[in-house]
């Protein structure tokens, strides 16, 4: 359910941007607007289960910032352009003496703009537009010849930023997990480790000499470890066929369509 919601806010996101951001300027001014917005709609949703599961101690802001400091891969691109714009000035030799003063809450401790964007790629990226400080950096953006804002803005791919969009969306129902069972719940939360086993088990299930008569209970420990894997599910059909079973598996973790790009 999450990853259709992430997908629908996603789209809607993407006509706002397409509507609004027609260069360097208006990228700066108007995508972390466009990405928040959307991505608040996940946060509200994960706050009504938060709720309901008896759990009063989380509110939307502390919400967002724990999302955003591990899952900010929409953030990425905004915060290298706002890297380049600085390294772009100073090769015109108009070096701003220190992009942090127009951002409150990351002014002080010396640090330039690329210290800075570290920081705003974590919970503290919409400090800017939350604080007005946007203005600011459109000032800078000024200081560029068109040439130079038009190379900026070409190197952002939207098709690209929005994949990232759509990761940083439907991770927020990992957030919601993690809270979950930080306050007593048990429920299922992946990990690196568990997910290389299950790849590594997969993998092992193709040799030959694999046993067959192991191969349904093997196969569904697997899917207990990991089952948002689309080739997981493809294979069980492939390997079982389609039928009751099968079908109402892939159906529950949400692989109703292997040509959707988005589901992986």
């Amino acid at each position: 359910k999450f990853r259709e919601l992430a997908s629908a806010c996603t789209d809607n996101a993407r006509k706002e941007y397409d509507k609004k951001v027609q260069n360097l300027s208006t990228f700066l001014g108007f995508y972390p607007q466009i990405y928040r917005s959307h991505l608040n709609i996940l946060i509200k949703q994960s706050m009504n289960i938060l709720i309901s599961e008896g759990i009063w101690t989380v509110t939307e802001d502390s919400f967002e910032q724990q999302h955003l400091t591990n899952f900010h891969l929409g953030m990425n691109d905004y915060t290298s352009t706002l890297e380049s714009i600085e390294l772009t000035l100073q090769s015109n030799r108009r070096i701003m003496s220190n992009i942090t003063s127009l951002i409150p809450n990351l002014s002080g401790g010396g640090l330039g703009l690329k210290g800075a964007a570290k920081g705003i790629a974590t919970a503290t990226a919409f400090n800017i537009v939350r604080d007005g400080a946007e203005a600011g950096l459109l000032n800078s953006v000024s200081n560029l010849n068109q040439a130079q804002q038009a190379e900026l803005y070409g190197r952002i791919k939207p098709d690209n930023l929005f994949d990232c969009v759509f990761t940083d969306y439907w991770r927020v129902f990992l957030s919601l997990v993690c809270l979950l069972n930080k306050n007593g719940k048990t429920i299922w939360y992946p990990t690196n480790t568990t997910t290389q086993q299950a790849s590594n088990i997969f993998t092992n299930m193709s040799n030959p000499n694999f046993p067959q008569d192991k191969l349904i209970d093997v196969f569904l420990d697997i899917l207990k470890i990991n089952p948002y894997n689309a080739e997981y599910h493809k294979f069980m059909i492939s390997r079982f066929g389609e039928n009751d079973e099968t079908t109402a598996i892939k159906n529950y973790f949400g692989y109703t369509d292997f040509d959707n790009p988005r589901i992986t």
